[in-house]
Formats: C-alpha cells, structure tokens, sequence
C-alpha cells in the first residue's frame, strides 16, 4: 500500500476530490452504527458512513470506504434501506 500523498510526503493515500458533510444524528443511533462499522473491520467512521449511503442509494462504494479487513466471500454486506 502506498503511504506517501501526492506530493511525496507521508501519510494516507489521496482519496480523490470530496465534499464535507456535517450531519447530526440521535445519541442512541451513533452508538449502533459506531459498533457496526467497527463489526465490519472499518477503521474509519466515515468510511461506514460512506459505503452505507452509497448502498442505499444504488451507488457503487467508493475504493476508500471499504472495510480494513480482507474481503472473502463471508463478508457481510451493509444492511440495505427500505
């Protein structure tokens, strides 16, 4: 995996042009998605929230907001909406 940026420095790899999003959410829910996107093996929240949202509405997930683990075909997909 590559760990320098794009001006050659250390850190994560480039993850492409986003766009920030603050959003609130009940006390109760972020305890339950917190616990399951750290079930699925993802490192970062906002990379569950990002594949979440990107399943639920039919888009494809982008390659950062996979889990951290080794994908097999156990793995389990995000619930999907409706």
């Amino acid at each position: 995996m590559d760990t320098t940026t794009r001006r050659g420095k250390p850190g994560p790899p480039h993850r492409g042009p986003r766009k920030a999003a603050l959003i609130r959410m009940p006390e109760a829910h972020y305890a339950v998605y917190l616990a399951e996107g750290e079930r699925l093996g993802y490192k970062c929240f906002g990379d569950y929230l990002n594949a979440a949202l990107a399943q639920a509405h039919g888009l494809p997930v982008p390659d950062f907001a996979k889990p951290s683990h080794s994908q097999t075909s156990t793995q389990e997909e995000l619930p999907q909406a409706g």
